[in-house]
Parts: structure tokens; sequence; C-alpha cells
């Protein structure tokens, strides 16, 4: 099992607040494709970052042992649209997360 950190950068930083209904829509496709990658257990978490420099988007990733996150990305709406969406992949070595902790 491997675990991994996705970040989206939009394509500029007031995206955010300056989004055209065409890229509403966009957002829209990209939360359900996040969505569904939680559905099928290969995300714990996603959501959008509010910071003062501009929002970014990030996921945690949660792959089997040989499955490449960069294929996430190559699924993702957002990356595939051609409106200057990027993101960056970063493994992560240890995570702890609410499924692996037992109740007292």
């Amino acid at each position: 099992m491997g675990f991994f950190f996705y970040r989206l950068d939009p394509p500029r930083p007031t995206f955010a607040k300056d989004m055209t209904a065409a890229e509403a829509g966009l957002m829209k496709r990209h939360a359900d494709y996040w969505a569904s990658l939680v559905a099928s257990g290969k995300a714990i978490a996603f959501g959008p970052v509010q910071d003062a420099r501009g929002s970014y988007g990030i996921g945690i990733l949660q792959l089997e042992a040989g499955e490449d996150p960069r294929q996430i990305a190559q699924g993702d709406p957002a990356l595939i649209s051609g409106l200057g969406f990027t993101c960056r992949i970063q493994r992560m070595p240890h995570v702890i997360h609410a499924g692996q902790l037992q109740p007292h």
C-alpha cells in the first residue's frame, strides 16, 4: 500500500474567486471524479484549501503496491482540460488515518 499527497494548482491565484461558469462546471466534474476515487478506496480525502496566496486543491491517495499515482492525474478532468491546471504528487512514507485507529 502506498500513500500520496496530490496538490492541484489552478491556472491563476484568483481562480476560486473569479472562475467562469464553464470553469465551475469543470470543477464539478473534477469533484465528481475525486468522489469516485473516495468511493473506490483510492482516495482517503480531497478538497480545496484556502490560502491567502491563492487557493489550491489537495487529495490523499491510498494505492495498491505498483499502482502509479500519475494515472490518477491522467484521468482528472481539471488536468486534462487544457486550461492550465498543474499538479504535484508526492509520496507519503507514513500515514495514520481514522481507519487505523481503534476506539477506546
